[in-house]
């Protein structure tokens, strides 16, 4: 176990510090050369997620699914992979949970835990093609996972205008059974399991990594590939088996918007929540412990940017490039870390 290093600490926290302070700095800008009041667009950021009851039900809901696709993409880069990945692996555990939600004669809850389990096991095998590819052709990851997006949200789209023709609902599968949905945290509380399934995954995720000897063989992987090589580490197979199980969590994603949130397979029913996942796994440090205040951050900018226009009349773009601009500062000041600065 690592022992509580005070100085460590105070060091992350004047980098988190650091680039708050600069996307304050930068994005209040923009916001008044755009003709708004910075401290009026934060409040309506403010206000839109964390500052009513509706606002969030909604930044928890995205929260779950943003933990899920987080992870998606911070387990393979432990193992110095980049899962491009996770949208067509989301969209492949979608599809088979609805599959299952539909196709299953069940009691309602042994057909939700069906289809969630289904549908990650599905989105494990989508990221397995790829770690395969990896592993037997030295394929690169990037393209075999980003190619791959195309080709699930294809089968997606083929399976809505051909099995689902005649669902009754326009560019969408027919909707779920009754029963068949994630239950709510407590009653009228709007906000369902998806928040619960997603922080347990985070933390299975933590222990897999830091407390497994599976985690620490990825995680030595990481460190360095000639080093693990050389210790007698099946580098290929673990990076291949780190990509399936990325896969499985993008899946499990896929898997709660279908039957904890919407109740049928919609067409394009992601914004482009995938690649949403890097970033935060980037925000991250690709550390699960510190996937969930990350992607809580990102559902609250998302969630909020709704208000910006009617509020002070920006676009709703404006949460991506508080996002972004977090994003950047943070990783600046990690590869030039304060102290640094200046020094030798």
């Amino acid at each position: 176990m690592k022992r509580f290093n005070v100085a460590v600490v105070r060091k992350k926290s004047l980098v988190v510090a650091l680039a708050l302070a600069l996307t304050m700095a930068v994005t209040s800008g923009v916001f008044w050369l755009a003709g708004a009041s910075p401290l009026e667009a934060y409040g309506a950021l403010y206000k839109g997620s964390l500052g009513s009851r509706f606002g969030f039900e909604e930044t928890l809901l995205l929260t779950g699914v943003l933990i899920l696709v987080a992870l998606a993409a911070a387990v393979p880069a432990r193992a110095q992979l980049w899962n491009i990945g996770g949208e067509g692996q989301m969209f492949i555990g979608a599809l088979v949970s609805v599959l299952v939600g539909l196709g299953l004669q069940a009691p309602a809850p042994v057909v939700v835990i069906s289809a969630l389990v289904c549908g990650t096991l599905a989105g494990a095998m989508w990221g397995a093609i790829a770690g395969a590819l990896k592993s037997l052709l030295s394929a690169n990851e990037v393209l075999t996972t980003l190619m791959l997006n195309f080709v699930a949200i294809l089968l997606v789209d083929l399976a809505i205008t051909r099995v689902f023709a005649d669902s009754g609902v326009p560019s969408a599968s027919p909707y779920l059974p009754e029963g068949v949905a994630l239950p709510e945290l407590w009653p009228g509380s709007g906000v369902n399991l998806t928040i619960l399934v997603a922080v347990l995954a985070a933390v299975a995720a933590h222990i897999l990594l830091m407390w497994t000897s599976l985690g620490l063989r990825i995680r030595a992987v990481g460190l360095g590939l000639d080093a693990a090589r050389n210790a007698g580490l099946p580098v290929a197979r673990l990076q291949a088996l780190s990509l399936a199980l990325g896969g499985a969590f993008a899946g499990l994603a896929g898997s709660v918007i279908v039957i904890g949130i919407q109740g049928l397979l919609v067409r394009g029913f992601s914004p482009g929540f995938g690649f949403v996942g890097i970033a935060i796994a980037m925000l991250a440090r690709a550390k699960p412990a510190w996937v969930v205040p990350s992607a809580v951050l990102f559902a609250a900018l998302t969630v909020g940017g709704s208000y910006l226009e009617p509020i002070v009349g920006l676009s709703a773009s404006a949460a991506i490039l508080v996002q972004a601009v977090l994003v950047i500062s943070l990783l600046a000041f990690w590869v030039f870390p304060p102290g640094r600065i200046g020094g030798k």
